[in-house]
């Protein structure tokens, strides 16, 4: 028999997320984020016409900028 998802397992985190969002997540403006991208401090990936900053990425430049 057809069974229903379950739902109660939490939600799937994204790999990656938008210029915005990653702005947002980091607590700088769209500008940084592309001057991060730029000086390779960031990374993205591009699908289509959208790019996306890699969640990996964030966490590398943040934990480093803690140490």
């Amino acid at each position: 028999a057809w069974m229903a998802k379950d739902t109660s397992k939490a939600p799937i985190e994204p790999l990656a997320d938008s210029i915005v969002d990653t702005a947002t997540r980091i607590g700088v403006g769209r500008s940084k984020v592309y001057e991060l991208l730029n000086s390779g401090k960031l990374k993205s990936i591009k699908i289509g016409r959208r790019r996306l900053v890699t969640r990996d990425s964030q966490r590398e430049l943040l934990s480093g900028l803690a140490a």
